[in-house]
C-alpha cells in the first residue's frame, strides 16, 4: 500500500501489481493501517481510494483498481478465513462504513472517527474491489472499465456484497450479477446503479480532487453515518455476518473450490510472462 495525504485527502494507493492488485492476507493488513492511519489524522477530511500500476503481462503499466481475492494464495492455503475472510469485513472495510469509535478531536465531538471515502476504478474492480466500492460515497470509473463479482462462479460467497448490492441496484439486477456473474460496463445503463462518474483516463485524477472538495465539508461525515444507520442497522449486519461465517466456512475450503482454483493456476501459468 501506499499512503499519501494531499491537502484534506488520504490517498491509498494499492500497490500488489504482480496480481492486478488482488487482494492477500498482507494487503488485507497493510491496507487496515492505512485507512486507521486515515481515520485517525485530523487534517484529512476524505480517502481516496486508487488502484496503482500492474506488471501483469496483460495489463503491465496500467493501473487496475483490483481483480478481488488472490486464486493462486487461496489454492495455497495461504488465505486465513479468520484474518482475511472475517477480518477484513470487521476490519477495514467496517472501517471504512462505520469509522472508529474513539475520544478526542479525530471524533469531532461525537466518538466516531468517520469520513467519506472516494474510489476511482481503473480498468476493472472484481471480486472484493467491487464489494469495496458498495461502502464508497463516490465512485468515478474510467471509460471501458467493468465491475464484476463472480463469487458464485468461483464457489464462494462475496462477503457482505449480497447484503449491500440489492439496495443500489434491485433485486433483479443483483441476482444477475451475483448468481449468473453478470459483468457491469460502464456503457451499460445499470453501472449507473454503482458508479457516479464515467470519464476518459485523463479526466479521472481531476474528478478524483474535485469529489475530495465536494466531501470535505464538515456536516458530510456526520449525514454519511446516518445514511449508513438507516441503510444498514447493525443488528442487520451482525445477522448477516453470523451466518456468513459458517456459509464461508463451509464453502472456501470445499472440493468445487479447490478445482475451480487448480484450474485457475493452470491457466495463468500458460501466460507469458
Amino acid at each position: 500500500m501506499l499512503l499519501e495525504r494531499r491537502g484534506e485527502a488520504a490517498h491509498v494507493t494499492f500497490r500488489n501489481g504482480h496480481c492486478l492488485n488482488a487482494e492477500d492476507n498482507r494487503l488485507i493488513a497493510d491496507l487496515e493501517t492505512a485507512v486507521d492511519v486515515a481515520l485517525l489524522d485530523d487534517r484529512v477530511r476524505v480517502g481516496v481510494l486508487r488502484g496503482g500500476p500492474v506488471t501483469h503481462p496483460r495489463h503491465a503499466g496500467k493501473r487496475v483498481f483490483s481483480a478481488g481475492i488472490n486464486l493462486k494464495e487461496l489454492r495455497s492455503g495461504a488465505i486465513s478465513f479468520v484474518g482475511f475472510l472475517l477480518g477484513r469485513e470487521l476490519g477495514y472495510i467496517n472501517k471504512m462504513a462505520r469509522g472508529l469509535l474513539l475520544d478526542g478531536p479525530a471524533a469531532g465531538g461525537t466518538g466516531v472517527a468517520g469520513k467519506p471515502w472516494v474510489g476511482v476504478v481503473d480498468s476493472f474492480a472484481i471480486g472484493g474491489g467491487m464489494q469495496l466500492l458498495l461502502v464508497l460515497d463516490r465512485v468515478i470509473a474510467e471509460e471501458g472499465a467493468f465491475l464484476s463479482l463472480p463469487a458464485a462462479d468461483e464457489g464462494i460467497v462475496p462477503g457482505l456484497g449480497n447484503l449491500r448490492l440489492t439496495r443500489l441496484t434491485g433485486a433483479r439486477t443483483a441476482r444477475q450479477i451475483i448468481l449468473s456473474g453478470r459483468r457491469i460496463h460502464t456503457g451499460d445503463p445499470a453501472a449507473a446503479l454503482l458508479v457516479d462518474e464515467v470519464l476518459p483516463t485523463a479526466a479521472l485524477d481531476g474528478a478524483a480532487e474535485r469529489a475530495v472538495r465536494e466531501l470535505a465539508g464538515p456536516a458530510v461525515a456526520a449525514n454519511r453515518a446516518m445514511l449508513t444507520l438507516a441503510e444498514e442497522p447493525i443488528d442487520l449486519l451482525r445477522a448477516y455476518l453470523a451466518e456468513f461465517a459458517v456459509v464461508q466456512a463451509r464453502r472456501i475450503y470445499s472440493a468445487d473450490v479447490l478445482a475451480k482454483t487448480e484450474r485457475h493456476r493452470a491457466r495463468s501459468e500458460r501466460i507469458p510472462s
